[in-house]
């Protein structure tokens, strides 16, 4: 667990339960906001042999250099949290978890209690759209006073999995006309992303950004609705040329 002075996740910095009435800060026990329990990556550098011909030839497809990287990683983590309503009644409206409902409901579901409804529901519960009914049973988290057991752990949520591939193919040519024989001018291009798989973090507050753990958001626990062109993160398919003279 790591120590979060400054909120990175989950609303509040603070602890779920202040008086330690559910458990105190056991129910804080979880994993680092930068957990990564998989990752793998596979590097290759090679160099592109020199085709056969004349001296044009040889010239032109000679020192090219490929090299890449692919990553694949478990996403990043969030915490469900309830913002703007003090459930557990310890005067802070931030730091409040909803509890586990069904399991085996879709992972975006809520069932919020008829308090807090515009509409009241039959069922005695909305979804976080504060209109439509919702059965308990069809809701992963329930937001409701009465249910105060099995809450959600900090940092429970995942994000889906990052997959990036960036090459870079690369020229290097000789400078014979200047007096130290390491002079050469290279010419590089990069590509980031080449298969343009998108990659999801966790802020409805960024440029782009629709999905976080606030349970009150319609767009709760749904990362892949974030994006955003500004944030290298979750750049898309881009590409970039370096000149370069070494000498």
């Amino acid at each position: 667990m790591n120590s979060e002075v400054f909120v990175t996740s989950g609303g509040t910095s603070r602890a779920s339960d202040l008086l330690g009435l559910f458990g105190g800060r056991r129910a804080d026990r979880s994993v680092a906001s930068y957990h990564v329990p998989h990752a793998a990556s596979l590097t290759f550098l090679y160099d592109i042999p020199t085709a056969r011909g004349n001296r044009f030839v040889r010239g032109v497809t000679s020192g090219f250099t490929m090299s890449g990287i692919w990553r694949l990683q478990s996403g990043a983590v969030e915490t469900a949290y309830l913002n703007g309503f003090d459930i557990n009644g310890d005067g802070v409206a931030t730091n409040d978890r909803p509890a586990i409902s069904n399991p085996n409901a879709p992972r975006n579901s809520v069932a919020i209690f008829n308090d807090l409804c515009d509409v009241a529901s039959p069922t005695g519960y909305c979804t976080n759209d504060f209109i439509t009914p919702i059965a308990l049973n069809d809701a992963r988290f329930v937001v409701d006073p009465n249910i105060r057991t099995g809450l959600v752990g900090r940092n429970t949520l995942r994000a889906p999995t990052m997959n990036r591939f960036d090459v870079s193919l690369q020229k290097a040519i000789g400078m014979p006309f200047t007096p130290w024989e390491n002079d050469k001018f290279e010419i590089r291009v990069d590509f980031f992303n080449v298969f343009n798989h998108p990659i999801f973090t966790w802020d409805a507050g960024s440029v782009g950004g629709l999905s976080d753990g606030d349970v009150f958001n319609t767009f709760f626990n749904q990362p892949e609705l974030n994006g955003g062109p500004n944030n290298t993160l979750r750049s898309s398919r881009s590409g970039r040329i370096q000149l370069r003279y070494s000498f």
